[in-house]
């Protein structure tokens, strides 16, 4: 199982259809069994960037540009997920929160996932469910990793780190199967 987080930035739709596109620009993943760091680097945006979010990826133009001048950077969201799939078949489950999110940016259709944002929901809402189509509420990571770990994560002025994300909810997804006692009460 592989854990990932991407940071995501708005650019020029590279297909031409003149709307504004959720563009990949960072990429983490990490071994669920081992916590081993396996990818942890930019993506070069495919477009103009129209918002870099800063506040909450921590990418700058400065950043980025000297990621893509130092080699430090995959030259496209494609030799990003090529990348990935270096540690990725079909049989392998991913793990992420809001993890539709950054197989859209990925552009990854995946059949074994789990997402720790619907898992959570789930604890929390599992009597209810026949009756749902939708969770009225799902936790972001930040509180997850509170709660369940006692980590403060996504504290910094600079923006989130990919990679600390990534880990967090890894921690978070072990800690509620290691204590599905102490996750139902937390439910």
């Amino acid at each position: 199982a592989v854990v990932i987080d991407c940071e995501m930035m708005m650019t020029d739709d590279p297909y031409g259809r003149g709307r504004s596109y959720n563009a990949l620009a960072y990429l983490a993943a990490v071994d669920f069994l081992t916590g081993e760091v396996l990818i942890d680097r930019y993506v070069r945006p495919a477009g103009r960037v129209t918002y870099w979010n800063t506040r909450v990826t921590g990418i700058t133009p400065g950043k980025m540009n000297a990621a893509i001048k130092h080699g430090q950077a995959f030259e496209s969201w494609e030799t990003a997920r090529q990348a990935l799939w270096e540690f990725v078949d079909r049989d392998t489950v991913l793990i992420g929160h809001a993890l539709h999110n950054d197989l859209n940016a990925l552009g990854i259709i995946h059949p074994r996932v789990v997402d720790t944002g619907i898992v959570t929901a789930e604890a929390v809402f599992s009597t209810q469910w026949g009756e749902m189509r939708r969770f009225p509420r799902l936790w972001g990571l930040k509180t997850l990793a509170m709660d369940m770990l006692g980590r403060h994560i996504q504290g910094s002025s600079q923006g989130h780190s990919a990679v600390e994300d990534a880990l967090a909810t890894r921690d978070v997804l072990v800690w509620g199967l290691e204590n599905p006692v102490l996750l139902g009460e937390w439910a």
